[in-house]
């Protein structure tokens, strides 16, 4: 089946030419090639949807002193004739804080990681231009705790750049992603400007929150 060796012999470049653009991305940045990562631990919504996962490129780094790496993510969702792979470049960005788990889902390119029906969530107001292009998930009881993160200035700032990412602000960590495979260093490095122009904004509120559980409340979300 000569098809066959046609498959995978294609399989193996384009691999090795993903490991090369994200090689000479590290050193474009001076940071560290990674290749692989446990997600079994995660908390966020993401690492928990479909089977299969699989963190295939990297690079690892800091920026003003915070741990950040980004990284190439997939997983599998059904098997057979009717499974289908969903790719990801994902941010993941470290505070010294902790806080509440938030979900902002991103409306407009059709993908959800929505929590479980069976949680628990808030009934969080937001502007009506805000509503139409997101939609913000946060636990029950924690409603305060979330509109200190998610001010007016935040929304504006999400509007006024056009952000078409979802996030997760889960155990001390930020977590960005879209649903996106980068081929150009033009393209990542001006998607890289607008995600730090946010941690820019948000680190000092996120280094120093304090999250005080309210009774045994969970302050999680669950699939």
């Amino acid at each position: 089946f000569p098809w066959i060796l046609l498959v995978v012999w294609f399989i193996i470049i384009y691999s090795k030419v993903r490991e090369a653009f994200w090689k000479q991305l590290a050193l474009k940045y001076g940071w560290e090639y990674t290749k692989g990562k446990d997600v079994s631990r995660e908390k966020a919504l993401l690492f928990k949807m479909g089977h299969s996962p699989n963190i295939s490129n990297g690079i690892s780094g800091s920026y003003n002193n915070h741990s950040f790496h980004i990284f190439e993510y997939d997983y599998t969702v059904g098997s057979g004739k009717h499974k289908s792979t969903h790719y990801f470049t994902v941010f993941e960005i470290k505070f010294t804080g902790a806080f509440t788990h938030l979900y902002l889902n991103y409306k407009n390119d059709w993908y959800s990681n929505a929590p479980s029906m069976f949680s628990s969530l808030a009934k969080i107001s937001l502007p009506s231009e805000f509503e139409d292009k997101f939609k913000l998930y946060s636990p029950k009881e924690y409603e305060v705790e979330t509109l200190e993160i998610f001010t007016p200035q935040i929304f504006a700032l999400l509007l006024d750049s056009n952000w078409n990412y979802d996030m997760e602000f889960v155990d001390g960590e930020l977590i960005i992603y879209r649903r996106k495979k980068f081929n150009s260093f033009a393209e990542l490095d001006a998607e890289l400007v607008k995600i730090k122009k946010f941690i820019d904004i948000l680190s000092p509120l996120l280094n120093r929150l304090k999250l005080t559980p309210i009774g045994d409340i969970s302050h999680s979300l669950e699939r």
